[in-house]
């Protein structure tokens, strides 16, 4: 006889995985190609649809510990705790910079604001390249003006923006 619940969980424990995925990427970086990597079974880069529909499967026998067949609570919480407790070593590993096992605000508002650093540099450099339009590692005249051409009133300090360049003209 089918066994329901093992089928039901089967059929789940994928969808849970992918839709880990967008939480996992905000526990920290990174986090989302360990999961595509799990699920990527062959190890080739790419999903085929038969490594997400086996990825019920092996995500059940991750789960069922002692290999019986069935899961328990005992061992889904488990399951759970490894994975709260990898979440929690994250998190340390991302904020505690000076490693003595606890994590202050400053330390958060520290790894904020370095983020945030990092994400203006990628977009200046983002926008550097659209303008920098033949490679050369420098914007002339010509491409600059070509640039104001391109994206109109966001150079010069559009509505709202800030102007491309975060300042208003």
């Amino acid at each position: 006889m089918l066994d329901y619940k093992a089928l039901s969980l089967s059929l789940l424990l994928p969808l849970g995985m992918i839709a880990a995925v967008p939480a996992a990427a905000q526990d920290g970086p990174g986090q989302g190609p360990a999961i595509f990597d799990r699920l990527d079974a062959d190890g080739d880069g790419a999903l085929t649809l038969e490594e997400m529909q086996a990825a019920g499967p092996r995500g059940f026998a991750r789960a069922d510990e002692d290999g019986d067949g069935v899961v328990t609570r005992d061992e889904m919480l488990s399951r759970a705790s490894e994975q709260a407790a990898a979440r929690v070593d994250r998190f340390f590993d991302t904020f505690d910079s000076d490693g003595d096992g606890t994590v202050t605000e400053a330390e958060m508002a520290d790894v904020r604001e370095t983020r945030e650093t990092e994400r203006r540099a990628e977009m200046a450099a983002r926008i550097f390249d659209r303008i920098d339009e033949d490679g050369d590692g420098t914007v002339s005249a010509a491409e600059f003006e070509a640039a104001q051409d391109r994206f109109g009133d966001r150079i010069r300090g559009g509505e709202g923006r800030g102007g491309f360049f975060g300042h208003r003209g």
